[in-house]
């Protein structure tokens, strides 16, 4: 279930599911904080947790709430059947920026018939699961540069090739990965709670261990990233991007630096109040550059955890491979584990 929309710079699950085995128990209070797209929260949920996932970004939740769901795959082929039943003078296409320019008109009536066929759905977390898929169509069906992969529209340049597609084909083939999964939940005795937010703005007592992968100095644009997605969302992408911590587009501001760890530093202390005495905090994290120039994430983080009552458990690291574009300026990242003692 990790992978039904494309999410740039997930967690590989067997890092979240090793910390949640080693340092929590069935029925602790597991919580991430920058939860992306939940796969900490899914593999949480498969070994009996109460678990708990907050994200600014409103696609990381939505794919966060799809994939910590229980479905029947015989009522998924009962919808998919209405859905592909499409009218074209039944229609429903957002408004947002450059539409057309991004998609020819065609391919638009297409998929706009997929959403007004899903927006019937009044059950929501298959309502949910089929919007989901159709998201993961955008991009493969969007107009593109020759520079991108068909993951990458983060830099706000857009398209100059034309590309015809069938969105319904695109959509079918979605469909048709969505029937060979043999990893669907089954039986969960535990709950989850899928929260779109800034961290800052919640909050939770007697969390047992965060487990989390936060934002990275510059790394990434979390938000951009994934605009095409959140325009049909209609989601405010400017206003998104200006909230996201670290965002790649903030380095070059002068105060980019001190406004990081100034707000990294908030988020860490106010998490920190949320886990109880003897509770552990897992990541992974990683230094970046700036105009070439070290950013020491890490050391910086060790620091502010000692110096708030954590000890630190374990410290290593792993090299990353398989990098996406965005990513492939951090080599290695830490691996740390606080234990917090009063």
């Amino acid at each position: 279930m990790h992978n039904i929309y494309p999410y740039h710079a997930k967690f590989n699950p067997e890092i979240p599911k090793k910390f949640i085995q080693e340092y929590s128990n069935k029925g602790d209070l597991v919580l991430d904080p920058f939860c992306g797209s939940g796969t900490t929260l899914l593999e949480g949920l498969k070994l009996e947790r109460e678990v708990i996932g907050v994200d600014l970004s409103p696609i990381g939740i939505l794919c966060s709430k799809v994939k910590t769901q229980e479905y029947e795959i015989e009522k998924i082929k009962e919808y998919a059947k209405e859905i592909l039943k499409v009218e074209q003078d039944k229609i429903l296409i957002p408004d947002f920026p450059d539409k057309e320019i991004w998609y020819s008109y065609e391919i638009l009536e297409r998929l706009g018939e997929l959403n007004y066929n899903i927006s019937k759905i009044k059950d929501e977390k298959y309502y949910n699961l089929f919007y989901l898929i159709l998201l993961s169509c955008l991009n493969n069906c969007s107009r593109r540069r020759k520079t991108w992969n068909l993951g990458y529209i983060a830099d706000n340049v857009l398209p100059n090739i034309d590309r015809e597609v069938d969105a319904i084909k695109v959509f079918k083939r979605k469909l048709s990965l969505l029937y060979k999964r043999t990893d669907w939940l089954k039986n969960i005795n535990t709950s989850v709670t899928c929260i779109e937010s800034d961290i800052l703005n919640t909050s939770f007592k007697n969390i047992n261990l965060v487990v989390t992968s936060p934002p990275y100095p510059f790394a990434v644009d979390f938000i951009k990233y994934h605009r095409l997605t959140l325009y049909w969302m209609e989601k405010k992408v400017e206003t998104l991007s200006n909230q996201e911590v670290g965002a790649r587009n903030k380095r070059n501001k002068k105060q980019a630096i001190k406004d990081f760890f100034d707000e990294m530093e908030k988020i860490y202390l106010h998490v920190m109040k949320m886990v109880k005495t003897n509770g552990y905090w897992c990541m992974t994290i990683g230094d970046t550059t700036r105009q070439k120039e070290k950013i020491n994430f890490v050391d910086w983080t060790i620091c502010l955890f000692k110096d708030n009552g954590w000890k630190v458990e374990e410290n290593s690291f792993r090299y990353l491979q398989n990098q996406t574009m965005a990513q492939k300026r951090i080599k290695k990242e830490a691996v740390l584990v606080f234990k917090k003692i009063k």
